[in-house]
């Protein structure tokens, strides 16, 4: 329905694609429910700093989330993002066992949809973003460009975009 109305609209659509770093660390050290409250905690935070009766939180598998944020471009989904892995880095979650320190690394993606995009685009280039932030260090946020005319003539849209936590933090 989002990707309708952006088509239609003519207003940018965004998709973070957002996950628990080092997830599986934390359930084999403290525990499953330690684990699942560490995602309720990630999803509250997350809820809690979305702005707009449209953007939408959803748990999307194990300890990764998606976020659909219409009417957002790429500048707005990467400082949106950037807010939230900087407040989860910054305030540990209380759990049963004690507090726990949790890192995210999230990937972005924005587009006015065209009249050619299924959901599975927007999945893929958000992926592929996390992917790199992954692939990079983890606890950073990375962009996918959109692909216009311009892009797939050679000519770079935009400079890919990205929010980088100081080594220390890694």
């Amino acid at each position: 329905a989002e990707m309708k109305r952006s088509r239609r609209e003519q207003r940018p659509l965004a998709l973070v694609m957002l996950d628990i770093d080092h997830f599986k660390q934390i359930n084999d050290q403290h525990g499953h429910l330690a684990g699942d409250a560490v995602i309720r905690g990630v999803a509250q935070r997350i809820q809690s700093l979305l702005k707009r009766s449209s953007d939408h939180v959803c748990r999307y598998g194990g300890e990764e989330f998606a976020l659909i944020l219409p009417n957002t471009d790429a500048d707005g989904v990467v400082a949106l993002a950037e807010q939230i892995r900087q407040s989860i880095a910054d305030t540990p979650f209380d759990t049963e066992i004690g507090v726990l320190s949790v890192r995210i690394s999230a990937g972005c993606y924005a587009a006015i949809t065209e009249s050619a995009m299924v959901s599975s685009n927007y999945i893929q280039a958000a992926d592929e973003a996390l992917y790199r932030a992954k692939h990079a260090g983890r606890n950073q946020v990375q962009l996918t460009p959109a692909v216009t005319a311009d892009t797939a003539a050679g000519q770079p849209e935009t400079e890919p975009t990205e929010g980088t936590a100081d080594e220390s933090e890694l």
